[in-house]
């Protein structure tokens, strides 16, 4: 890790002469470790955040009876008392 770049005189030289010019010379292992672990991290957080969202809107739909309206079905209290939709 004790890689330094030192002023570059030409930049006609031959770049292995020159060593690396980039900054956190190696430390590439561990800023991907690093990259890895935070998108793995995002992701679950992510799922898990949509899944309680959509959970909750499905609860609303079903509890207000929209759910079963804009799917087409009978609502069940209608099924249980023997009742098809549009039927009186």
């Amino acid at each position: 890790m004790g890689y330094r770049t030192g002023n570059v005189k030409s930049w006609l030289e031959h770049p292995l002469e020159i060593g690396p010019i980039y900054p956190f010379v190696g430390w590439e292992s561990v800023m991907f470790l690093a990259c890895v672990t935070f998108c793995v991290a995002l992701m679950v957080w992510k799922i898990k955040t949509e899944n309680a969202h959509y959970a909750a809107k499905v609860r609303l739909l079903k509890e207000t009876g929209e759910l079963s309206r804009i799917l087409g079905e009978s609502p069940a209290s209608e099924m249980a008392n023997g009742q098809e939709h549009g039927n009186s």
